[in-house]
């Protein structure tokens, strides 16, 4: 799980719409960003306890644009780490965070 609402990308906050994985000692998290000026990034990142996301996603060079937030979760489902149900909890979370 990323803790808090934001995480530091370039020397900026982008706020956390949504997220879901795999939280354990080996993790991969997916998660739809908002930048300062309004844009839609997704990002995905996978490691172990000894490293974060927000340690592992730290430049605009991590992140995937998007225009909505359906194209976050098929880029999701591309990653082919994530069972149905954590694509079922990201789906939820990003139609909550993104307001559709």
């Amino acid at each position: 799980m990323i803790y808090g609402n934001t995480v530091k990308i370039d020397d900026e906050d982008f706020e956390i719409v949504a997220q879901a994985g795999e939280y354990g000692y080996d993790w991969n998290i997916a998660a739809l960003l908002k930048s300062p000026g309004g844009g839609l990034f997704y990002a995905h990142a996978s490691g172990c306890s000894c490293t974060s996301f927000t340690e592992k996603v730290t430049s605009r060079g991590d992140l995937r644009p998007v225009f909505e937030w359906q194209e976050a979760l098929e880029m999701a489902r591309r990653q082919e780490h994530f069972d149905t149900s954590h694509l079922i909890t990201f789906a939820e979370r990003l139609r909550a965070g993104a307001g559709g």
